[in-house]
């Protein structure tokens, strides 16, 4: 009976341990384009394509931002 016990106590556990992996990868996956858009929105236009995706300037554009906002219904 103890030994019953303590196996669904450790597949308890490994279950657990894999399910949290699992939600942490899925949220690493969903989280990282809104990280990607907000890096690129504020640079100029095309600045993306000329001096990588995650290079990060000295002085930020808000224009893009303005423009978004304009075009919003």
């Amino acid at each position: 009976m103890e030994q019953e016990y303590r196996k669904n106590r450790i597949k308890s556990r490994i279950s657990w341990v894999i399910a949290t992996v699992f939600a942490i990868c899925a949220a690493i996956v969903a989280i990282t384009p809104f990280i990607f858009m907000v890096i690129n929105c504020f640079k100029e236009k095309f600045e993306m394509l000329t001096t990588g995706v995650f290079s990060q300037k000295d002085k930020l554009h808000f224009n893009n931002c303005k423009d978004v906002l304009k075009r919003s219904y």
